[in-house]
């Protein structure tokens, strides 16, 4: 529903036109134009400068008045815990994540107040990664709008950053530099400036890469839930990444 109210919003720029949603199933399905572009096979200086340009347009197009303040604690905390007891399952695993998550806790308190003034809320996509950014001639669509939401832009870039930061561990071609953050955060500011964009990155930056290593314990740890024919080939997947993710972890938190 929110995915349809925002693409209708949008009505094409930078996405694709919606044209209907059924309403008649469990899951209700949309209706959504097809476009002709490419993906992004290299993330050069100007394909950085382009998204960054593009997501800004797009967080710039709502004219969201109220200016409300969000927390962390919110944002982060109860999905923390939930993840936690699936987790719990696998004692170990359980054990080190919990004490990352302590830490997390009290890094949301003592920055809660910090965020909450640094704070604005725009049109988010909610999903920021290349897999979901396409290029039609030099044109930016951005698609998978699923979990697009209303909320603080830093949410969209800190995704960006971290998705094609991780993309080292598969040794792919998008993976992200210091060089491109700069790049991306110098075209972004032109076009939507927040002298506080850099200070919430720095806070959200941690707790993306905690929540995403808490997300791939809970798929290793759920292991029967994954589609049988699969499940060895992912869990191994998932396990080398979560491996990769804890490495970083060790760097960020401890």
């Amino acid at each position: 529903e929110d995915e349809f109210k925002i693409l209708s919003k949008l009505n094409g720029f930078h996405s694709p036109k919606v044209f209907w949603i059924d309403h008649k199933f469990t899951y209700p399905f949309i209706v959504e134009e097809y476009i002709e572009a490419d993906k992004i096979k290299k993330l050069s200086n100007s394909v950085v400068k382009n998204v960054a340009k593009s997501l800004a347009e797009i967080h710039n197009f709502s004219k969201v008045e109220n200016r409300k303040s969000l927390s962390i604690k919110k944002e982060y905390i109860p999905k923390f815990s939930q993840r936690l007891k699936l987790i719990r399952k696998n004692k170990e695993m359980y054990k080190e994540l919990l004490q990352f998550v302590n830490k997390a806790k009290k890094y949301c308190e003592s920055n809660e107040e910090k965020f909450k003034e640094y704070s604005n809320v725009k049109i988010l996509h909610g999903d920021m990664h290349c897999g979901n950014i396409f290029i039609q001639d030099s044109n930016i669509i951005f698609i998978d709008w699923e979990n697009s939401e209303i909320n603080d832009p830093a949410f969209d870039i800190v995704a960006f950053f971290y998705e094609s930061e991780n993309l080292q561990y598969f040794n792919e071609k998008n993976t992200i530099s210091e060089e491109h953050k700069r790049i991306f955060l110098t075209e972004y500011l032109k076009i939507n400036p927040d002298k506080n964009l850099k200070k919430k990155l720095d806070i959200i930056y941690p707790l993306r890469w905690l929540s995403d290593t808490l997300w791939l314990a809970c798929r290793i740890v759920d292991y029967e839930n994954i589609p049988k024919d699969l499940r060895e080939k992912l869990k191994e997947e998932y396990l080398r990444l979560y491996n990769f993710n804890m490495r970083k972890l060790q760097q960020l938190w401890m």
